[in-house]
């Protein structure tokens, strides 16, 4: 896949591509099925398939309000289109004065000038130039005008409710990993370099890498069942977030213990797979009762990950 920094790099618009729009944050099911799309036409007429999107978020640089937590980094959702197969990813920079585009300066100038778009395609709610005020049939009334296919992409029901971004980072801060899988295809993950903590995790037997995450989005306070990757090499784990509360401490951390994991990963990128959620954060009498339920832990985690890991290692 090319990447390219701003629509105005776009080396293809002579190829009228089929082109997927839109924000795409967790790039879940729902969009994977508008770039499903998009690959399919663009196979089917021999033109590229393109994704375009934006970076940073306008709330952070119209200052409207808090932009919400992300569920995936740029990063990350350069790294997921990738995988899908597509062609191009065009990240266009927001800024004021892109946000300052009309709908119509915003089809003229960008999808129709830079990209050559052939065929758009877009989710039912998608909302472009200022303030959002052009809509999806606004976009269609475009196409017709400037002479290029527009198709409305049907929601993914996933239980019988749309699939949407608002609904992963419900299921997320709820602790609902299961559910926040089944809405991405594929595992919420955090990543981020393996910091230095206050270092019970040693004391009690458990020893625990801190964890400086990604993003804000993080899963609720509990004890999970997660698949660390760290030095490309999968490790069952648990992963605690949440303030200790056994130690009196009231800082957030993630703090993850790689079971069969003997090393130093101070400084080590690492990535975690939140599988289940194995119980919420909770207050124990004493250090020895608070031993006896991470072991307890470590067994449920175990009994959780086999089969992942078996199949993973298997891979290698």
């Amino acid at each position: 896949m090319k990447l390219l920094h701003g629509s105005q790099n776009f080396d293809a618009k002579d190829k009228h591509p089929a082109v997927g729009l839109g924000n795409f944050d967790g790039v879940h099911v729902g969009h994977q099925a508008i770039l499903a799309a998009v690959k399919a036409d663009a196979s089917e007429r021999g033109a590229p398939s393109v994704l375009y999107t934006h970076d940073p978020h306008p709330a952070v640089v119209l200052r409207h309000g808090t932009p919400p937590p992300k569920i995936t980094t740029l990063e990350e959702k350069i790294e997921i289109v990738d995988a899908l197969g597509l062609d191009y990813m065009v990240v266009e920079p927001f800024t004021i004065d892109f946000a300052a585009q009309t709908p119509e300066a915003f089809v003229r100038d960008v999808l129709v000038g830079r990209l050559g778009v052939g065929h758009a395609f877009v989710g039912e709610n998608f909302g472009f130039g200022k303030g959002r005020a052009g809509k999806s049939s606004d976009l269609q009334a475009f196409g017709e005008r400037y002479g290029f296919q527009v198709t409305l992409t049907k929601p993914v029901l996933v239980g019988g409710i749309p699939a949407s971004s608002t609904r992963v980072r419900e299921a997320v801060a709820a602790g609902d990993v299961v559910t926040a899988a089944t809405l991405l295809g594929r595992r919420f993950a955090l990543r981020g370099t393996v910091v230095h903590g206050a270092s019970r995790g040693v004391g009690l037997g458990f020893p625990t890498a801190n964890l400086a995450p990604d993003k804000d989005l993080l899963p609720a306070r509990g004890v999970y069942a997660c698949i660390a990757w760290l030095d490309r090499k999968p490790y069952a784990a648990l992963t605690n977030v949440g303030v200790k509360p056994t130690f009196g401490t009231e800082a957030l951390t993630i703090e993850a213990f790689l079971l069969d994991f003997h090393g130093d990963a101070y400084g080590h990128l690492l990535n975690l797979e939140f599988f289940a959620r194995l119980r919420e954060e909770m207050k124990f009498p004493g250090i020895e009762e608070l031993k006896g339920q991470i072991a307890r832990d470590v067994e449920q985690g175990r009994a959780i990950l086999r089969t992942e890991l078996e199949t993973l290692r298997g891979r290698a």
